[in-house]
């Protein structure tokens, strides 16, 4: 059994804080070409030293200055979920909940690693990772699978994937700037066994959008996979 949170070694889930250092700043590296240098991320490497959070429902954590063009601020929020662990709102009834999205029209959850906790070398899988995407279930009180970000074991080619997590579909059910809003609120549960997962959020305001709608494509942002 793994101690989820070691303050004193600076391990989560028996990882150390270290291993996640040169695959997020690979990552931010990658994410900035992705975008055509159209997304600048400020100070990778210490974006890249992640902070324990062991009063979070996460374990550590840490984030970034981001630019888009036109000079439009935002922020980069890195995280590294444990087996079990979620990024959502602290309910003293509930646990995890959903956390309401106001103001952000479109959010992307960014893959950057994972790191197996059952092998020895904590072997690392580069822009790996998937998370279950939760909403509001229809029993009060209840929450329920709504999707699947990130890849599959099975689609793991070493390449960075954004997938949208909040925003809006068109007609076709295709990324669009209005439409059926989906992912609001929302929940990202890591409900892998055998691994830490390491990935980043960005969210883009209503008012960045809408100032420039372009940013929605910097990223080639895929949509959430169905529930398997």
């Amino acid at each position: 059994m793994y101690v989820r949170v070691n303050p004193m070694t600076k391990e989560v889930a028996g990882v150390p804080l270290a291993d996640f250092h040169d695959p997020i700043v690979e990552a931010i590296r990658r994410y900035g070409h992705l975008s055509y240098g159209n997304i600048k991320i400020y100070d990778p490497e210490g974006a890249a030293d992640l902070v324990l959070t062991p009063d979070k429902p996460y374990s550590a954590a840490s984030e970034a200055e981001v630019r888009f063009i036109g000079g439009i601020a935002a922020k980069l929020n890195i995280f590294a979920l444990a087996p079990g662990e979620a990024i959502g709102d602290m309910s003293r009834d509930s646990g995890i909940i959903p956390t309401p999205r106001p103001g952000i029209h479109t959010e992307a959850h960014l893959t950057i690693s994972t790191h197996r906790i059952d092998t020895p070398d904590h072997s690392i899988n580069l822009f790996g990772g998937r998370l279950d995407l939760l909403g509001i279930g229809q029993t009060p009180g209840s929450v329920t699978k709504l999707a699947e970000v990130g890849k599959r074991p099975i689609d793991y080619p070493v390449a960075p994937l954004a997938t949208a997590i909040t925003g809006y579909y068109d007609s076709r059910r295709m990324l669009g700037q209005s439409g059926e809003r989906f992912g609001d609120p929302h929940l990202l549960l890591n409900s892998t066994m055998d691994m830490v997962q390491v990935f980043a959020t960005l969210a883009m305001s209503q008012d960045m959008v809408s100032a420039n709608p372009k940013v929605l494509q910097l990223l080639t942002m895929t949509t959430p996979l169905a529930p398997s």
